[in-house]
């Protein structure tokens, strides 16, 4: 009927091309369909301007609501029109109503419970008193309890809650879970004790909606109740929730009652254990905490003696709730006496947390005490305390050179955001320890301070190993092109593998705002003048471009066996693609250790280059022509396959059947891909590749028989069968003329 009404609209404007900027003649139904064809909207503009025509037309639910499709059926579109009126009338109070009555009216007429359910949630949108009729004829229904009660919970008012109630009075299994849970929803004081003799069921889920409704509820009358199903479950957790619930009801309470609350938290700490029953007896401090305030302060301290850490910091954490000077009083005289490291660590944690700066004082003191856990906690503290004050001391406390004080200080002054820290990081480096001083140079390099090279330089000539590899690290983010000739004189005279690597891209990064070749000549300036050239051809190599690569391609070409080693590993980590021949040159003409490198770098850097498939596909090619070890031979095939060309798929067929498993299977996956990713490509030639692949696959996947089908299949099924025209050639002929031409 939808269809035909749409077919008859087009044949109406097509065919006779009335004008509906004179008058529109079409009829309601034929409005309503133009709108459906344009849904979804395209944007919001849209959307709104399409449901306020929709809307318009004379109740356009009562023509949409029997169109609506069993789940599975093809009603995107009505559903989308649907949905769109409901939540297009909730943005204007007059539009609800009038879409609420004609959703209401729908849903008795619709074709099932799945549809009505459709509706209803459409309806919760609009939905007003006037809808509580509604809902409540299907709070009886299994399939509709949840929905109808939803829908009430929605309206909120006294008359929803007393149908929810009325219905609660008759029902039974799952109708009760949706029903207690929206009374709770509700907090509809009347339904307490009904629901409250409601526990006890077997069913755990309705048990645990009971729990939830009541916690809701929070009426005094069911305490005692609520508090023996805690104590049977022993003040633990356990599936119906009990212990939950029975904080919230005490929370809830607690917002018009804190006296109770108070005395029935108070309670709980006395008859629970934190070793046993800490998440109860955590939940009481909290909430006696939150009802008494400065009255919780001994409880908070004399938490502080229990052996649980759990539960000191779950104490610590809600003396954030106590402001007052009575809280903080109390917490710095236990500081103060503390012996026990640990927990003075906590303490001092605490003070951080909590924002007392009255306690920076003794907070810097401890971060020169014996223990590590309390200098830390003492670091981190004062930095939340005063950030700025906090620069000098963290650093005095770091020159003891243990390597956690070290770590932590340095982590804390990278959060500090002040110009002090550059500053006095820098001035301390020249009397610090070796840790310390690395740690310094980490921070100057973090903070790209740049106006203090002079100090990282320094450093770059320390008697230890470990600081000078920091200090040339450092260098790395602090370098411009002015810093190229002391790099360069660096490079020149450094003997240690990582100081030159790190060196290599210090120079590296101070040629970098130059173009290529500008870097590239300004390396070369300098090798020209260097007793130790090698040193810069991994800077080269970090530039790349044809230049760099002549020169270091002649150094390779050395009769200087140590000349070629090094300029050989540069042209491994070329950083272009530019060296891709070179690569393949020297694996074809190499009868030497480099050969197979080279070939291994030559397919890697191919497979990654953004070189068209097909072009990939040739060098690849090219690869299998220099003898190639076995597992570079299935590297190579592999990156065949990712080329998905057609001629890859012929060139990996070909190692279908060779001798060597690895590389047949490689062969086959290599198939596979192409064959999958590209159902056009078909044809005799395909057809033997794909089921020879098939035969000869020992994938994990096919290694039975619904594996191999399935395999099968997933080809098979992407392509026609068909024939390609070889001319008159037999198939060997064929694969001839393929190896003439990629060749």
């Amino acid at each position: 009927m939808f269809k035909k009404i749409i077919i008859s609209f087009m044949l109406t404007v097509g065919v006779w091309g009335i004008s509906f900027a004179q008058t529109d003649q079409r009829t309601r139904e034929t409005k309503i369909a133009d709108i459906i064809m344009q849904l979804p909207a395209e944007n919001t503009a849209d959307y709104n301007r399409l449901m306020a025509e929709l809307y318009q037309l004379d109740n356009p639910v009562a023509y949409l609501s029997p169109l609506l499709a069993e789940p599975g059926g093809n009603d995107a579109q009505i559903r989308h029109a649907i949905g769109g009126l409901a939540k297009y009338a909730s943005q204007k109070e007059s539009l609800k109503a009038p879409l609420a009555k004609s959703l209401g009216a729908a849903i008795p007429q619709a074709k099932s419970d799945e549809i009505r359910d459709f509706l209803f949630i459409q309806l919760q949108f609009v939905a007003g008193p006037e809808s509580v009729e509604t809902a409540a004829k299907y709070l009886g229904n299994d399939r509709l309890c949840d929905a109808a009660a939803r829908l009430l919970v929605r309206i909120g008012t006294d008359a929803a809650s007393k149908t929810l109630l009325d219905a609660l009075l008759k029902a039974k299994g799952a109708q009760q879970i949706s029903l207690v849970q929206a009374l709770g929803e509700l907090r509809y004081q009347a339904a307490a004790p009904h629901i409250a003799s409601l526990l006890g069921s077997s069913d755990a889920n309705l048990e645990k909606a009971v729990m939830f409704s009541l916690s809701s509820i929070a009426d005094l009358a069911v305490d005692k109740l609520l508090y023996s199903v805690v104590a049977s479950a022993d003040f633990k957790y356990e599936p119906t929730n009990a212990l939950q619930a029975y904080i919230r009801y005490l929370a809830n309470i607690g917002k018009v009652n804190p006296s109770f609350t108070a005395k029935a938290a108070q309670n709980l700490l006395k008859v629970t254990s934190e070793d046993t029953q800490i998440a109860a007896k955590t939940a009481a401090l909290e909430l006696y905490v939150e009802a008494t305030g400065n009255n919780a302060v001994s409880d908070i301290i004399k938490a502080l003696d229990s052996p649980q850490k759990a539960y000191r910091e779950a104490a610590l954490n809600y003396s954030t709730k106590i402001t007052s000077s009575k809280m903080y009083d109390a917490l710095i005289k236990r500081a103060k006496t503390e012996k026990d490291a640990q927990k003075l660590a906590e303490l001092i944690a605490a003070f951080g947390r909590r924002g007392d700066k009255a306690a920076l004082a003794f907070v810097t003191e401890q971060m020169f005490a014996s223990g590590a856990s309390v200098r830390q906690a003492a670091i981190i503290a004062a930095a939340q305390l005063n950030a700025e004050e906090s620069i000098s001391p963290i650093i005095r406390s770091m020159n003891s050179g243990d390597e956690k004080i070290v770590a932590t200080g340095k982590t804390t002054l990278l959060s500090v955001r002040h110009w002090r820290v550059k500053e006095e990081v820098a001035a301390a480096i020249p009397q610090a320890s070796v840790t310390a001083k690395i740690a310094f140079l980490e921070i100057l390099a973090a903070r790209q301070s740049v106006t203090k090279i002079e100090t990282v330089y320094a450093q770059t000539s320390s008697t230890d190993a470990s600081v000078r590899l920091a200090a040339d690290k450092a260098l790395i983010s602090l370098v411009s092109e002015k810093d190229i000739p002391a790099i360069a004189a660096l490079l020149n005279t450094a003997t240690q593998p990582k100081e030159i690597e790190a060196l290599q891209k210090a120079l590296f990064a101070a040629v970098a705002e130059l173009s290529q070749d500008q870097q590239t000549l300004a390396v070369l300036a300098q090798i020209n003048t260097s007793q130790r050239p090698g040193v810069y051809y991994n800077v080269l190599a970090m530039i790349g471009g044809k230049y760099g690569l002549i020169h270091v391609l002649t150094a390779f070409q050395s009769d200087n066996a140590a000349v070629r080693g090094v300029a050989f590993d540069a042209l491994l980590q070329w950083s272009d693609e530019l060296v891709i021949p070179t690569l393949y040159n020297i694996a074809k003409a190499s009868s030497d250790s480099y050969a197979e490198k080279a070939l291994t770098a030559y397919i890697d850097k191919t497979a990654a280059s953004k070189q068209a498939p097909e072009q990939k596909l040739i060098l690849l090619r090219n690869a299998l022509g220099v003898n190639p070890s076995s597992w570079q031979k299935q590297e190579i095939i592999k990156n065949i396959g990712n080329t998905g060309t057609f001629l890859g798929l012929l060139t990996a067929g070909k190692y279908l059947t060779d001798r060597n498993e690895s590389t047949q299977q490689a062969a086959v996956q290599a198939v596979r891909t192409i064959a999958l990713s590209h159902p056009g490509y078909y044809g005799a030639l395909v057809t033997d590749l794909i089921n020879k692949a098939i035969e000869v696959n020992t994938d994990a996947e096919a290694d039975n028989v619904a594996g191999r089908l399935s395999f099968a299949e997933n080809i098979r099924e992407m392509r026609p069968e068909a024939s390609i025209d070889l001319h008159g050639k037999t198939r060997e002929e064929a694969w001839s003329d393929l190896d003439g031409f990629v060749s």
